[in-house]
């Protein structure tokens, strides 16, 4: 038996994200006699609320899963509210993209000490960042400064 089938659905909303299946195809073969073979590709484009959101493609081939696409993700979210900026993940043929843009503390001892942290890494590109630090923190801008100490 083998078949295959295609799909897409109507705009869902959870809770403050929405998203929509934009296509989805599901291949198999299932002989009586050999190997079995499923494999499958969904599109999935999705929002929120807070402005999180992206396109992404779920892949299953050769037994494995695999993603393509891009997605924004209010850090808030993930953090508890501890981090507020956004959070940023890209995969594609050229390889797979990380970064946070504008990061804050909202809670804690940091808040206001450490600011505006924008830093990314990429295979290809490597690793960059920036970050405005409050007068009081040593030159690197991730510790505070310590106090001169004085000769005995």
């Amino acid at each position: 038996m083998s078949g295959s089938f295609s799909f897409s659905t109507p705009q869902v909303d959870i809770g403050p994200v929405s998203g929509q299946i934009t296509a989805c195809t599901l291949k198999f073969n299932f002989p009586k006699g050999g190997a079995k073979t499923f494999e499958g590709e969904v599109d999935i484009k999705m929002g929120g609320t807070d402005g999180s959101g992206g396109q992404v493609k779920l892949k299953y081939v050769g037994g494995k899963f695999d993603w393509e696409g891009d997605l924004n993700i209010k850090a808030e979210t993930v953090t508890d509210g501890w981090v507020t900026g956004d959070l940023k993940l890209s995969k594609g043929a050229s390889g797979s993209s990380y970064a946070g843009v504008g990061l804050n503390f909202a809670k804690g001892p940091l808040v206001g000490v450490i600011k505006d942290i924008s830093a990314s890494y990429s295979k290809t590109e490597g690793f960059s960042g920036r970050r405005h630090a409050h007068p009081r923190t040593s030159s690197t801008g991730f510790c505070p400064a310590a106090p001169a100490r004085r000769a005995r």
